[in-house]
């Protein structure tokens, strides 16, 4: 059997209402050579009764008989995937009909680009513009474009800005970078985005090519338990950032290209991402001060004493623990980044 040019992953939870139109915009893509692979996550709605009504030979529909997650879904779905370059597409959003065509144009002709994202519009339940109805999130995907190291420095100090439901990327990426991290509910994407820009580099779309739908069931459980564990795992994730990153993307991204040691070095300086780290005066600051603190408490005795003082480190500890990512507990409040399979 011939690859399509194209896999479009779809994971569906409780989006009966939303499905028919997300898969029809898939569907109806001016590029015709894809397959769409839906994983329906045990939906105790009709979803799966919507799913069955397409009669497209392109559409691979995989009910699951228990819920396992988004994150184990979309490995489900990529598992299952044939073509060379792999898209998705969340069951309650929308695409514009010549997004995959856009897209693909900008891969086809520059080989160094691994991915391509786009910019949003905001609907509500029903398909209206929400554009103004949003304070502030309109711009959150609306970013220039720059290096890998500029997208790593701003993804690690803003948080989450590339849109997931947007992204087409060669399937090099994700056997490259490896699958979702099924542990995380809010941010796998986050999470994927950070390994991916470390090895490769990406382009944004400034059009909206993409209908984000913001209702009351793409937020994940209580605002409290979202913000909760929001904040927790962007902590987790930036902590093994940081931990991981080699030497070389540190000072290209954050240290503006100068190394102090050699080049060629594994990890960071340890005296340098201590620096990095307590000098921070983002919206984050309390974030990497507890990534600090902690790689502090952590460090041998030489390297503790050049970061800070006993005195200055046992203040600090009773300082009050960070709050959410006041930007991305809002962003989370509204929709959840990937947690659009509402459980």
């Amino acid at each position: 059997m011939r690859k399509p040019r194209v896999s479009v992953v779809m994971p569906s939870y409780r989006h009966e209402a939303y499905i028919a139109e997300a898969i029809g915009s898939v569907l109806g893509q001016s590029v015709r050579d894809i397959e769409l692979i839906v994983i329906d996550d045990a939906s105790p709605d009709g979803s799966n009764a919507v799913i069955g009504r397409f009669d497209d030979p392109r559409l691979v529909h995989i009910p699951l008989t228990s819920n396992v997650g988004a994150s184990a879904a979309m490995n489900v779905g990529l598992r299952r995937a044939r073509a060379p370059f792999i898209a998705v597409c969340n069951s309650d959003d929308a695409w514009e009909p010549d997004k995959l065509e856009r897209q693909l144009a900008i891969l086809d002709r520059s080989p160094e680009i691994a991915a391509v994202f786009t910019d949003v519009s905001w609907v509500d339940a029903a398909g209206a513009p929400m554009d103004r109805a949003v304070p502030g999130a309109l711009g959150n995907f609306a970013w220039e474009n720059g290096t890998r190291h500029v997208w790593l420095k701003r993804l690690a100090e803003e948080g989450n800005c590339l849109c997931h439901p947007s992204v087409l990327l060669r399937r090099e990426v994700y056997e490259s970078c490896g699958a979702y991290d099924d542990y995380l509910r809010q941010l796998p994407d986050y999470d994927m985005w950070l390994r991916l820009l470390q090895k490769h580099e990406i382009h944004v779309l400034a059009d909206r090519l993409v209908r984000f739908r913001v209702h009351d069931r793409n937020t994940s459980g209580g605002a409290s338990e979202v913000r909760r564990r929001d904040a927790r795992e962007g902590l987790f994730i930036l902590r093994r950032f940081f931990e991981e990153i080699d030497a070389g993307d540190f000072a290209a991204a954050f240290l503006g290209g100068e190394l102090s040691g050699a080049a060629t070095a594994a990890s960071p300086d340890p005296r340098e991402l201590l620096r990095y780290l307590l000098a921070h005066e983002g919206h984050r600051r309390g974030l990497f001060r507890e990534i600090a603190l902690e790689a502090i408490f952590r460090a041998p005795p030489d390297i503790r004493q050049d970061a800070m003082s006993v005195a200055a480190f046992q203040r600090a500890m009773g300082d009050a623990m960070p709050r959410p990512d006041r930007k991305r507990g809002l962003m989370s409040r509204l929709y959840g980044v990937f947690a659009s399979l509402g459980r």
